[in-house]
């Protein structure tokens, strides 16, 4: 298998990932939530082998992308892409994205379980479990929140991915696997 991780940083246009002093700018949530950088560092990550990289955009504090009409090019055949992201909701969350290729266009699903969730509600796995998370008014221990780890396959040639307007699913981290 060959991987290659995505960057997408320049499409980043939120702030999850905050320190206990910087908890103010957290933006995950309308109320203002974040997730403790202290607990899962950013950088290169494997999950089940797969490379992820986690990353804040270096002119900004963001470091996700929350889905808002992006398109984000891709220009190579791709097996599958692996996702590192999460719903911001209180419920689970899903939507369609609407992948482009030289020929045709895909419509393929994508879910995230809410952060607080225990269980997927599709396919998706655990990447990483918080002991807390961070509030406007700094940590709070009343649920552990989750990123989840999800794929969709492909197996064709893609020009580029179309994301829905739907702010309440979030994008870490991309892998394309060839």
């Amino acid at each position: 298998k060959v991987y290659k991780i995505l960057k997408f940083g320049d499409y980043f246009n939120n702030v999850c990932f905050c320190e206990k002093k910087d908890v103010r700018k957290g933006e995950l949530t309308d109320y203002g939530s974040s997730l403790p950088i202290e607990a899962l560092q950013l950088g290169h990550k494997k999950f089940k082998d797969i490379p992820f990289f986690l990353e804040k955009r270096t002119d900004s504090s963001f470091d996700n992308m929350f889905f808002f009409n992006q398109k984000l090019p891709i220009n190579s055949y791709v097996k599958k892409i692996h996702f590192l992201g999460i719903s911001n909701s209180d419920g689970d969350m899903y939507d369609y994205l609407n992948i482009y290729g030289s020929k045709n266009k895909l419509v393929k699903k994508i879910s995230f379980p809410s952060m607080l969730s225990e269980k997927p509600i599709y396919n998706e796995e655990v990447f990483f479990k918080y002991p807390f998370f961070y509030t406007k008014k700094g940590k709070s221990l009343i649920a552990k929140p989750s990123i989840w780890y999800t794929f969709i396959e492909i197996d064709d040639f893609i020009d580029f991915i179309d994301f829905p307007d739907n702010p309440i699913m979030h994008l870490f981290s991309i892998t394309l696997e060839f």
